[in-house]
C-alpha cells in the first residue's frame, strides 16, 4: 500500500495564489490525484498540463473549439465537445477514444457518479454515458436553455446543474431514481453561475459565478438547505473549478490564470481547528496493513476518524483518542475496495487534518 501525499493543517486565513501561463480563455480545470498534476482546457479546446513549478505547459493535444465540461476519473481525462466525449490518457496526454452523443444541441456540462457512469447535457437533453462502452442513454429531454456546469450528488443520487442567468441564478436537480427535474432547489443572488463542485469531505458544494463586476466563489451546504457564504471574491471572472481534497485547495480557471484558494472549507465552517503542536500525520504500510501515526497530538483529545471515498461519501467512522495515535494505530480497511480514499481526523473542536491514501489488498 502506498501513501500518495499529505497536506498540512487547515489554515485560518485566506491567501489566493495564481498559476500564470501563456494560455488564454481558460475554461475548465481538474487534478489527477495519481500524479498530482493539474490539467486545464481552454475555450479553443487546447489541453494544458501542470509544469510542476506553478505554471502550465501546452500538452500538445486539442479537443477542438467549443469544448465544454472536463473531468479526470480513473486516470483518464474526459472532455465534451459539441456532440462528442473525447477520452485521453494522461502524462503524456493522448487521445484514446471518441464517443459520439446523439445531441439536440452542443454539449455543455459533464460529471461523474464515482462509479462507471458519466452524465452530460446540452441545452435540451440530459444524457447518461457508460464509461465502459461509451453507450449513451437519454435520461431527460426538457432541461432549460442556459444550464451550465453540473455535479453528481451522491447523497441524493441526483445530478445538480447550475443555471446561468442574470441575477438571481438557480441550482436545478435531476433525480435519477424518480426521473424528475426540479425547477428550483436554491436561488443565489449572483450573475452567471458556471460550475459546481462537491467539496470539503462532502459537506459543501462550491460554485463559480460572476458578481456585480468581479467574480465570486460561493459555498452551499450539501443538503442545499440554504445559500452558505462567499468562499472567495475574485478579480477576474471564474469559469470551471476543482477542489483538491489532498491539499485542501480550491483551484478555478480564469481567462489567463488558475488562482488557488487554500483551505476554503474553514471559511464557512466557523469552527476552530484542533490545537496541536505538530501537523505531522503519517500513514505507514506494513505488509498488507496501514497504520496512522500522529506523534504530537494532544493525548487526551477525543477524535473521530473518518474514511471517505473521492466523491465525499462516508465509508467508515470510528472513535479514537490522541493516545491511540501516538503509537501506530491500525487503520481498519477490511472490506474496503482497492482505490484512493481520504482520511480525516476530527476533534471535538473541529477538523484537524486530512490526507489521501490508497488501498491495495
Amino acid at each position: 500500500m502506498k501513501l500518495f501525499r499529505h497536506f498540512a493543517l487547515v489554515a485560518l486565513f485566506l491567501v489566493v495564489s495564481s498559476a500564470y501561463s501563456q494560455f488564454s480563455s481558460g475554461r475548465n480545470i481538474a487534478k489527477d490525484d495519481a500524479s498530482g498534476l493539474w490539467y486545464l482546457v481552454t475555450g479553443m479546446g487546447q489541453i494544458w498540463e501542470d509544469d510542476g513549478m506553478g505554471g502550465f505547459d501546452y500538452a500538445g493535444a486539442i479537443a477542438g473549439a467549443n469544448a465544454g465540461g472536463m473531468l479526470i476519473a480513473n486516470g483518464k481525462m474526459y472532455v465534451v465537445r459539441i456532440n462528442t466525449i473525447k477520452v485521453y490518457d494522461l502524462d503524456p496526454v493522448v487521445l484514446v477514444d471518441t464517443w459520439t452523443i446523439p445531441v439536440s444541441d452542443w454539449l455543455v456540462g459533464l460529471c461523474w457518479d464515482g462509479d462507471t457512469t458519466l452524465y452530460c447535457h446540452d441545452q435540451v437533453n440530459l444524457y447518461g454515458v457508460s464509461m465502459n462502452t461509451g453507450q449513451t442513454t437519454t435520461l431527460y429531454n426538457d432541461i432549460a436553455v442556459n444550464d451550465q456546469g453540473m455535479e453528481y450528488d451522491p447523497f441524493g443520487d441526483r445530478v445538480l446543474i447550475v443555471r446561468r442567468a442574470i441575477t438571481p441564478s438557480v441550482i436545478m436537480a435531476y433525480d435519477l431514481q424518480a426521473n424528475t427535474y426540479d425547477s428550483v432547489l436554491v436561488t443565489i443572488n449572483a450573475y452567471y453561475m458556471r460550475d459546481i463542485y462537491l467539496s470539503c469531505n462532502g459537506s459543501q458544494f462550491l460554485i463559480s459565478a460572476g458578481g456585480t463586476q468581479d467574480g465570486i466563489i460561493y459555498s452551499v451546504p450539501s443538503d442545499l438547505s440554504h445559500v452558505g457564504d462567499t468562499a472567495a471574491s475574485t478579480y477576474s471572472q471564474p469559469w470551471g473549478l476543482c477542489y483538491d481534497a489532498v491539499d485542501d485547495i480550491l483551484a478555478y480557471a480564469t481567462e489567463d490564470s488558475v488562482p488557488h484558494v487554500p483551505a476554503p472549507c474553514i471559511l464557512f465552517t466557523d469552527v476552530p481547528e484542533l490545537e496541536v503542536t505538530s501537523t505531522s500525520v503519517e500513514i505507514r504500510g506494513y505488509g498488507d496493513e496501514l497504520f496512522v501515526l500522529w506523534e504530537n497530538v494532544e493525548v487526551n483529545e477525543e477524535l473521530r476518524l473518518h474514511i471517505y471515498d473521492p466523491m465525499g461519501r462516508s465509508i467508515r467512522t470510528e472513535q479514537v483518542f490522541g493516545y491511540d495515535l501516538v503509537e501506530p494505530y491500525r487503520l481498519n480497511v477490511d472490506g474496503i475496495s482497492n482505490g484512493a480514499y481520504i482520511l480525516v481526523l476530527e476533534g471535538r473542536t473541529g477538523k484537524a487534518v486530512s490526507t489521501l491514501f490508497t488501498v491495495a489488498h
